[in-house]
């Protein structure tokens, strides 16, 4: 199948809307937001995001994309996909989703069928990962003594990295790095 030649020219003019509106948003001038990426190492120039909010650039690369994301504070999948901001856009050429359900597609959370497939549980995992290492964290800030017979918070949150790490490595995927603090309680891993 061809790809629909205007799809690629109206992806980046909603990319562009949305920079512009971030950029306003933040207060910035296209001069401090060309600073801004050129402080994240990918400059941007500043006739480039002129050329960009004006509808006159083709395309806009991932990582260009990225570092606008960053420049703006503003996570990279809202500039695609405006969530609670547009009724719908173009996930693919001709076809019309709301921006939750695009930003699903995108992130592999939801196939094209509406269902997670592999890479959502994936994802899960990672996401579980952080929560249970903030609850570790917060377990280590507020340490409750846990009485007789019962388990305290961090231990708690202990084994359930313990499962979530395992389950991440039987998947053949490669768990984050852990604080020194954490590490020392987690099992060796190869």
């Amino acid at each position: 199948m061809e790809q629909a030649p205007d799809w690629p020219k109206a992806v980046t003019l909603d990319v562009a809307r949305e920079v512009q509106r971030w950029r306003k948003i933040r207060g910035l001038s296209t001069e401090k937001l060309a600073e801004r990426c050129a402080g994240l190492g990918n400059p941007i120039h500043r006739s480039v995001l002129a050329k960009l909010e004006s509808g006159h650039r083709e395309s806009v690369t991932a990582s260009d994309l990225i570092t606008l994301g960053r420049a703006l504070n503003v996570p990279p999948l809202l500039l695609l996909y405006p969530v609670g901001r547009e009724p719908e856009v173009e996930a693919l050429p001709g076809v019309r989703a709301d921006p939750w359900d695009a930003a699903k597609m995108f992130t592999g959370e939801m196939g094209d069928d509406g269902a997670a497939p592999r890479a959502a549980e994936d994802v899960g995992l990672f996401r579980e990962h952080d929560r249970m290492l903030r609850a570790w964290e917060r377990a280590r800030e507020q340490p409750v003594s846990a009485g007789d017979g019962e388990i305290s918070a961090i231990s708690l949150a202990e084994v359930a990295l313990i499962s979530i790490r395992a389950r991440m490595r039987d998947r053949g995927l490669m768990p984050p790095e852990v604080p020194r603090a954490l590490a020392a309680v987690l099992p060796a891993e190869v």
